[in-house]
């Protein structure tokens, strides 16, 4: 979310690079050894089914709807282990996420409080395109501030990543492209929208092949889907083609 305000041109590239690492920082659990700073488990299963054995640990929430099929639970530790234990006795998939606390929720204060310092330091512009917000799941707001204090709560809000690609889907965008390492939330985007139409790439799907041909295969794809991209890698150097003998 941060790179995409960068891109909209609401942050600064040196705002925007000063803001990650603040946000890497304030992430770190504390040093004392007697804090609990939580655990999180990715469950998938039918939301509705979640809930009924999260009636019995109220200290745990869902901290990430990530698809109608993949939830993501946070809460202290002792209680994520139990509740992980009562999921897999039902047969559920549970598996633990190997963070160093319980984003999304009350008990990630700590980080929240120092990275909403970081975010008042930096100052903000009004988007030139629109950027949504998983913390709402609707378009951010046009007005600077109003970004700004959104930002400040997205650590300790839940993840409401279904309704945002909802909600961007509604508003006309079918092309969804996935940065980073792996194709998960492409996986995510395919079960939120199922059989309506629209094209999901990610532009580094394997971790078992070329980074630079997989990115230049997306981009391949996106060009033949009709998008419009110019110089594709700005930093290539130029090919030193040999001499040929005569």
């Amino acid at each position: 979310e941060l790179t995409a305000l960068w891109a909209a041109g609401v942050v600064s590239e040196e705002d925007y690079c000063f803001l990650v690492k603040a946000r890497g920082q304030a992430m770190a659990a504390p040093q004392d050894p007697d804090y609990d700073a939580g655990a999180m488990l990715a469950v998938k299963e039918e939301v509705g089914k979640i809930e009924v054995v999260l009636k019995h640990f109220p200290r745990v929430t869902i901290a990430n709807l990530n698809s109608p099929r993949q939830v993501v639970l946070a809460g202290p530790a002792v209680e994520i282990a139990k509740v992980r234990q009562a999921l897999q006795e039902q047969g559920y998939a549970a598996v633990l996420l190997p963070v160093s606390a319980a984003f999304h929720t009350p008990l990630i204060a700590f980080a929240q409080k120092a990275f909403a310092q970081a975010i008042k330091s930096v100052s903000f512009q009004n988007p030139k395109i629109p950027v949504y917000t998983n913390v709402t799941g609707k378009q951010y707001s046009k007005e600077a501030a109003d970004i700004q204090r959104i930002l400040e709560t997205h650590l300790s809000n839940a993840v409401l990543f279904k309704q945002e690609i909802e909600n961007i889907y509604a508003a006309g965008g079918s092309c969804f492209v996935e940065f980073g390492r792996r194709k998960i939330l492409t996986g995510l985007v395919k079960d939120i929208l199922g059989d309506r139409p629209h094209l999901t790439v990610a532009l580094n799907p394997s971790t078992s092949k070329d980074s630079d041909r997989s990115l230049r295969e997306a981009v391949v794809q996106l060009r033949v889907a009709g998008l419009s991209l110019k110089n594709l890698d700005p930093y290539q150097l130029p090919q030193t083609i040999p001499a040929t003998e005569k």
